[in-house]
């Protein structure tokens, strides 16, 4: 009789709906907890209403791209007040598992 062991780790993701980047040092930014960067590999993408991209982060391998974003577009121009998307894809270096979420974002100033 064969056997194999499988090793099953699950991490919460958690994404919040809202942050309120105003400098008050409460909620300033938009973090994504939960994910393993050492294990993982992640792609952040925040749209506009339009769908155009405004903002991105990136961890691949080696390469760490990521930060939090903290309302202000690529650019580092601050974005106004209203809802915008994320689109989120987490990949395991372990097998290749691949984890996409998507939701909306609430971005307010005050």
């Amino acid at each position: 009789m064969l056997k194999d062991i499988v090793t099953i780790t699950v991490n919460d993701i958690v994404i919040p709906q809202g942050f309120s980047p105003n400098d008050d040092g409460d909620n300033d930014t938009f973090i994504i907890k939960g994910f393993d960067k050492i294990n993982q590999d992640a792609e952040l993408k925040i749209v506009n209403g339009a769908g155009t991209e405004i903002f991105s982060a990136y961890k691949s391998g080696d390469v760490d791209n990521w930060s939090d974003w903290d309302g202000k577009n690529s650019n580092g121009h601050e974005l106004p007040e209203g809802t915008y998307y994320y689109l989120l894809k987490l990949t395991s270096l372990d097998n290749g598992v691949i984890d996409k979420r998507s939701g909306y974002i609430i971005l307010k100033r005050y």
